[in-house]
């Protein structure tokens, strides 16, 4: 067992600021230094200097004993996964995951049986890589059993063991090991892990759709996803999960089997996905780059990975739209465009197009949007009704004729104005 100080360890980085909320506190009371350490993702990042999301803890405790010991200390425990040994904790609104160590007693490729133990070390070795395998106890001891600090360092993404032998134990951890890359990898990625992937692959089709999502769109909400998006494709991976294919890459150098940094795709340079700034654009920007059309395309993924109606309607508006923009377009169709979609929808579009197809103009497009405010229709359809117009289609006709004549003249006829054209 390697046991270091927080100084030794974190330096120049402080400890993390969370082992000093409240919440912690009296968390860490309930179970005592010995009983609870920190894990996962919050260490990962403290190692890193990087603000931690959520935190998890892991307990030498079995899960009844965590039950009954938050309920005692008047704190709610929530079982969301007792049968593999995490509770939820909440304190004072806010939620920490507490999980009992634990040894994995067999694993079909999906999920596993599992036997609560005592054995920190045990525990960590059942974890994916090792950079999510470190743990922090209250006082500040960093526990770091397979080289998790240097990895993470040094970022390196990297199976505990044998790579082979932990994708065969849970094939989600394919997407994982990409998603993983895309956030904490620097350089090439390791050979071992890539091997594996590439060997079961085809596995990545008994993972459920929800599960898919989850780690495609962590995956994309990394800083600069384009390398592990590349990595992915050319261990035949993309296509497991998206049902449809790329444009093969070429390489300079054959024997370079793993960098993609000249990667071209059907439309554009596919590295131009780094520039887009969130999720959502770059997987409409995946869609519009398949070598099949958009709408296809997001047809397969909505169907393969279950996506909500709203996230399919926001990735519709984006395909479905990309050709109303273009460098040519006037500043009156800039402005027809923006009360179309609105301000925001029109700005994630011509953002989606410049990674697409990069123009100067695009940025004084964004500027414009951002600065011009938006003129409301002075006619409703109560003025039209007023006026002697049936409801029902001539209603509606007459308010968009006289919506065009508005328009026309950039906004400035008022109402009495538009009346006289009814």
């Amino acid at each position: 067992m390697i046991i270091k100080s927080a100084s030794e360890v974190l330096s120049p980085k402080p400890a993390p600021n969370w082992l000093h909320w409240p919440q912690i506190k009296k968390l860490v009371s309930v179970f005592g230094n010995d009983q609870l350490r920190f894990v996962g993702g919050a260490v990962r990042d403290a190692v890193l200097g990087i603000e931690a999301g959520e935190i998890d803890a892991a307990t030498t405790m079995p899960p009844d004993a965590v039950i009954s010991l938050l309920e005692k200390a008047g704190i709610r425990a929530i079982p969301t996964g007792i049968a593999h040994g995490t509770i939820t904790a909440v304190i004072d609104g806010k939620s920490f995951e507490i999980t009992s160590l634990r040894r994995d007693t067999a694993c079909d490729g999906r999920h596993a049986e599992v036997a609560f133990g005592t054995d920190w070390r045990e525990d960590a070795a059942r974890r994916d890589f090792t950079i999510n395998a470190m743990y922090l106890s209250a006082s500040g001891e960093l526990f770091d059993y397979f080289g998790g600090v240097a990895d993470a360092r040094a970022g390196r993404v990297r199976f505990i063991g044998d790579a082979k032998i932990r994708v065969q134990e849970d094939y989600l951890r394919i997407l994982r090991f990409f998603r993983f890359y895309a956030a904490y990898g620097k350089g090439d990625a390791d050979m071992q892990a890539l091997s594996a992937c590439r060997e079961f692959a085809n596995h990545i089709n008994g993972i459920s759709g929800e599960r898919i999502q989850h780690e495609m769109l962590k995956l994309l909400a990394a800083p600069a996803p384009f390398s592990a998006l590349a990595l992915m494709q050319e261990c035949g991976v993309f296509e497991q999960v998206c049902d449809f294919a790329y444009q093969k890459p070429q390489f300079a150098q054959q024997n370079i089997a793993f960098r993609c940094t000249n990667m071209q795709f059907r439309h554009t340079n596919m590295q131009a996905i780094d520039t887009l700034p969130d999720t959502i654009s770059r997987l409409a920007f995946l869609l519009l780059n398949a070598d099949i059309a958009a709408t296809e395309a997001l047809e397969k993924i909505a169907k393969r990975w279950k996506i909500s109606n709203a996230l399919y309607k926001k990735l519709s508006l984006l395909i479905n739209n990309i050709d109303e923009i273009s460098p040519a377009i006037s500043l009156a169709e800039q402005k027809h465009l923006i009360r179309k979609f609105g301000a925001k929808n029109f700005t994630e579009i011509v953002i989606l197009q410049s990674a697409i197809a990069p123009h100067e103009l695009y940025q004084a497009m964004l500027k414009f949007a951002q600065n011009w405010p938006i003129p409301t229709f002075p006619i409703t359809g109560d003025d039209l009704i007023k006026a002697g117009i049936s409801t029902g289609k001539p209603l509606g006709d007459k308010l968009r004729t006289l919506e065009i004549i508005w328009e026309n003249s950039d906004y400035s006829m008022n109402k009495e104005e538009l009346l006289k054209f009814i």
